[in-house]
């Protein structure tokens, strides 16, 4: 089959693009497109379901490029006989800084249920948030570094981890945001499904169980555990599966 002139220009074009894209300085992350991660999900040290944090594609949002971060907890079928636990959040990333341009969060736990979608402007530093289920819509300014959880847990992998360093965050949830502090606080083994790391700790500063992260000390960072508090105590993600 011959290609036409117009066509042979389409493919030169698709092929530069797809060049910048993987060869720019400013998309150097330690994880690519198609990288699934898999969790068993643990609250008071007994089993409840899974996680799946998947990196999708890059897609455009407002005439920018942004990676497609995909979060998916559903709990097991023994959980789901007493309590529905179905938590969705889809975060569209710059494809440099990693800021969200745009969060979808769809949560389903047990009586609590929410669904937000959060436009971001990065370049004017504000957010529109659009609560789907009360049909309500709010516009409200931000700072850097603007993240969701799914974002953070990205951002942080493509920092610099070094034991001591804190970093400052406005994360935004579903019922809004509040800023934060992460501390690397040292270095633990860490003993997951896929076997035993050495991990760097990443804490939230304060007063309360917070956000707690073990990523892997080497170049990729990955995230070993996450743990967040709940109401019925601490909510622990540990890695099982790499693909």
């Amino acid at each position: 089959m011959t290609l036409s002139r117009n066509n042979k220009f389409k493919l030169f074009i698709y092929f530069l693009s797809f060049l910048f894209l993987t060869n720019s300085p400013g998309t150097s992350h330690p994880f690519k497109v198609g990288e699934k991660l898999v969790y068993n999900v643990k609250l008071l040290g007994l089993p409840i379901g899974r996680q799946t944090l998947d990196i999708r594609n890059i897609t455009e949002v407002n005439g920018y490029p942004t990676y497609l971060f995909t979060s998916h907890t559903k709990g097991s079928k023994f959980l789901s006989l007493f309590f529905n636990l179905e938590d969705e959040i889809v975060s569209f990333a710059d494809l440099k800084t990693l800021y969200p341009r745009m969060v979808r969060m769809n949560i389903c736990e047990g009586s609590r249920q929410k669904k937000v979608n959060i436009l971001v402007d990065l370049e004017n530093k504000t957010a529109v948030f659009k609560n789907i289920k009360e049909d309500k819509k709010q516009k409200k300014k931000i700072s850097y570094p603007f993240l969701d959880m799914l974002s953070l847990v990205y951002w942080l992998r493509d920092q610099q981890l070094t034991v001591g360093r804190v970093f400052s965050i406005l994360l935004v949830d579903s019922c809004g945001f509040k800023e934060i502090k992460i501390k690397i606080t040292g270095i633990e083994k860490v003993y997951t499904y896929k076997g035993v790391y050495e991990a760097l700790v990443c804490k939230e500063i304060t007063d309360k169980a917070g956000i707690k992260m073990w990523f892997s000390t080497d170049d990729r960072h990955l995230p070993l555990q996450i743990q967040v508090s709940t109401p019925l105590g601490f909510l622990i993600a540990i890695l099982k599966e790499i693909h």
